[in-house]
C-alpha cells in the first residue's frame, strides 16, 4: 500500500462527511492508497456516514478507539494502517483535488524527507473580525508560509495537513498520549513533539505549499475567549512535557516560571495601557504562562 490517510473524528459527522466526499474527488492518483477513519468514541452518527462511503472510497475502513483523545486515536489509526507513507488530516477539513498525488510525487521525488506538511488554509463560516490577523493563525491549525518549498528548522506544521514515512513514525513516534485533545479539552502539542524528536535526530521535513487543504472554522472559534482558553491550555500543555532537566522548584513549579509570568504581565499593561494593536497577543503570552503555572499547581 503506498499510502494510508488517517482521520480521526469526534462527534462532527456532518463535516466528516465533507472531508470524506473531497477524498472521492481526487484526481491523478495512480497508486495504491486507503482511508482509516477513526471514531474517538463519537455519540452522533459517526458511523453511518461512514457506511454511506464503504465502497466508493477505496478501502475504507472503520476503526473504533474508546479513549478520548487525539493522540490515542492518532496511534490507533497507525496501527490499522497499510501504506508506506502515513497521511494525516482532520475530519473538518477539506482536501484539494490534488492532495494525494502531490503528497506522493514529492516523497518519490525527495528521498531524504521524512515528513511533509502542506498549506492549511481558511474555510470560514462567517467572515472573521479585523483584529483576527495572520498572527492568530497557528492558533486555528491554519498554516501559509508562501509559495515556495522551504525546509523547516522548527516543529511549525500542523495536524491537519501532515504526512510522514511509516519508518520515520515508527523511529520517532508514536504521538504522545499525555497530549493532543481531549473533548473539550484544548490540549495540543502532539505532532509538534513528534516533529521535535525528527528535527533533533538532523532529518529533513519539509512545507510544501502546492499539498493544500482548506479547514473549516466555526464562528465560535473567532472570538477573544476562544483564543483565550486555547492559550491556556497551550501552556497546560507545555507543563505536562516538562523536561526532565533538575529545575528549581517551588510548589512544583519552576521558578523561573514565576519570573517569566511577572516580566510578561508588566509588558502587557504597558501595552495595554498605550493602546498599542497587539496587546491581545501580549495578553495571549501572559495567559500561556498562567495556564502553565496553574498546571504545575494542580499537579501532572
Amino acid at each position: 500500500m503506498d499510502i494510508s490517510v488517517i482521520i480521526c473524528t469526534y462527534n462532527r459527522a456532518d463535516l466528516l462527511s465533507s472531508c470524506l466526499r473531497s477524498l472521492c474527488m481526487q484526481k491523478g492518483v495512480d497508486f495504491s492508497w486507503e482511508v482509516i477513519v477513526v471514531d474517538n468514541n463519537s455519540d452522533d452518527h459517526t458511523k453511518e456516514v461512514i457506511k454511506q462511503y464503504t465502497g466508493v472510497l477505496p478501502n475504507l475502513k472503520y476503526v473504533f478507539e474508546p479513549k478520548q483523545g487525539i493522540s490515542f486515536a492518532k496511534n490507533r489509526g497507525v496501527r490499522a494502517s497499510c501504506g508506506d507513507i502515513l497521511a494525516f488530516t482532520d475530519d473538518d477539513v477539506v482536501v484539494d483535488v490534488g492532495w494525494l498525488k502531490n503528497i506522493k510525487s514529492f516523497f518519490d521525488k525527495n528521498h531524504d524527507a521524512f515528513c511533509v506538511g502542506g498549506k492549511i488554509l481558511p474555510l470560514w463560516e462567517v467572515n472573521p473580525p479585523k483584529w483576527l490577523t495572520k498572527n492568530f493563525y497557528p492558533y486555528l491549525a491554519l498554516l501559509d508560509i508562501g509559495e515556495s518549498v522551504v525546509e523547516m528548522k522548527s516543529p511549525d506544521l500542523w495536524g491537519a495537513n501532515l504526512s510522514l514515512r511509516r519508518e520515520a513514525f515508527d523511529k520517532y513516534g508514536p504521538f504522545n498520549e499525555k497530549v493532543g485533545r481531549k473533548a473539550k479539552q484544548l490540549y495540543s502539542g502532539e505532532e509538534t513533539l513528534l516533529l521535535d524528536n525528527i528535527l533533533k535526530d538532523k532529518k529533513k521535513i519539509f512545507y510544501v505549499p502546492w499539498i493544500k487543504v482548506k479547514h473549516f472554522v466555526p464562528k465560535e472559534r473567532i472570538n477573544k475567549t476562544y483564543f483565550r482558553k486555547w492559550k491556556f491550555y497551550h501552556g497546560k500543555t507545555k507543563a505536562v512535557i516538562l523536561d526532565n532537566k533538575s529545575h528549581r522548584k517551588f510548589l512544583n513549579v519552576p521558578l523561573h516560571m514565576f519570573r517569566f509570568f511577572f516580566f510578561q504581565l508588566i509588558k502587557y499593561i504597558g501595552y495595554r495601557i498605550s493602546f498599542r494593536s497587539n496587546a491581545f497577543l501580549e495578553e495571549l503570552e501572559l495567559i500561556s504562562y498562567a495556564g502553565y503555572i496553574f498546571k504545575r499547581l494542580e499537579g501532572v
